[in-house]
């Protein structure tokens, strides 16, 4: 990859910007050598130039951006989406990581940054305009719970653990109720917050589906004295 000229300019405004999911691969995973943006660049730029995790992955993100002409910035963003859960998120995080690198940048390099953005923004509004056109006739009518999103999340796990529930991965699991379940407060889950209360439960919802289960085991021995 031909470097630019401001390479070396770290600006720590672009660089924290949240993207909603990464999209970096182990080397063992890595499918185009041109779009891939694998765990070990980003941990050699980390140590080259001592930042996060996260600003190292923007630094990269941005830089392959900026090699490429219009045609090719869109194959780029569109490889990127492939395995996104929210596609549309993903876009318009990307556009403001975009938009804080032209805002934080340089007078030489403003233009180029602002050709780029303008290029992102079409790109992200076509693709976006893909994205509804195809989801427009879908109606997900979405099953109401009684349990709220930590109860929900702990319920997953202590199913996925048990081996009731046999997904390929445990990110199908939290993409299917997310998608298709509401909680006892939130008519939409977000696979972000279920995905933590799956990864890390707290003790008060392990008391509460501990009571759950001990009332479906008082309902089970009922059914069977019928």
């Amino acid at each position: 990859m031909q470097a630019r000229e401001d390479d070396h300019i770290i600006n720590p405004t672009f660089m924290s910007y949240p993207i909603i999911e990464f999209t970096e691969v182990n080397i063992s995973e890595k499918k185009n050598s041109r779009f891939d943006i694998t765990k070990s660049d980003i941990e050699s730029h980390m140590a080259e130039i001592k930042c996060s995790f996260m600003a190292a992955y923007n630094e990269i993100l941005l830089r392959r951006l900026s090699d490429y002409g219009k045609s090719e910035k869109k194959e780029f963003i569109i490889y990127h989406l492939e395995g996104i859960s929210d596609k549309k998120e993903w876009l318009f995080s990307f556009e403001k990581l975009v938009k804080s690198r032209v805002d934080s940048d340089n007078d030489l390099s403003t233009m180029v940054w602002q050709k780029d953005l303008k290029g992102v923004e079409e790109i992200s509004e076509d693709l976006i305009k893909k994205i509804n056109s195809s989801t427009s006739d879908k109606i997900v009518r979405k099953i109401q719970t009684e349990l709220t999103v930590p109860q929900l999340g702990y319920l997953l796990r202590a199913f996925f653990e048990e081996g009731i529930f046999t997904p390929k991965q445990k990110s199908d699991l939290i993409k299917v109720f997310s998608e298709n379940f509401s909680s006892k407060s939130r008519k939409d889950i977000s696979a972000k917050s279920l995905r933590n209360s799956f990864d890390s439960p707290a003790l008060k919802e392990i008391d509460e589906l501990q009571e759950i289960f001990t009332h479906l085991m008082q309902r089970a021995k009922k059914d069977k004295e019928k």
